[in-house]
């Protein structure tokens, strides 16, 4: 498991023998299932994490570590790209979740509501486009 950072997201890539724990888990208000879709995770500006318009993050379970639970998030992008790479958040308990969001700092998103769709629009292309 390899963890990045860029911008104000986590990733984690997984290698594959590495495996999701694909459980329900406890995300505000709500039981995320996986294949759960969101499309903001917290209320405040300044504490919360948006997808841009049309896209969602998809819940596919989790991963632990020596670190602790990290909840990991597909999109609602089909890609025929196979790296293993998911939008990470630590889970610290059901209403606080941690990012680090650049190299000198980590900041907290309090989730005390939770949208939960679905089903969403898919959408296609042909490879990712991405940092890594």
């Amino acid at each position: 498991m390899k963890y990045y950072y860029y911008g104000s997201a986590n990733y984690i890539e997984l290698e594959d023998d590495e495996k999701i724990i694909e459980k329900p888990v406890e995300l505000g208000d709500k039981l995320l299932v996986p294949g759960d879709f969101v499309k903001k995770i917290g209320e405040k500006e300044r504490s919360s994490f948006e997808m841009q318009e049309g896209y969602f993050l998809k819940y596919m379970g989790y991963v632990e570590s020596e670190y602790g639970k990290d909840l990991l998030f597909g999109t609602n992008v089909i890609s025929a790209d196979t790296r293993r790479f998911y939008y990470s958040f630590a889970y610290i308990d059901k209403n606080t979740l941690l990012v680090q969001g650049n190299q000198t700092g980590f900041w907290d998103i309090r989730v005390e509501k939770l949208e939960v769709f679905k089903d969403v629009e898919m959408k296609y292309i042909h490879r990712q486009l991405s940092f890594i």
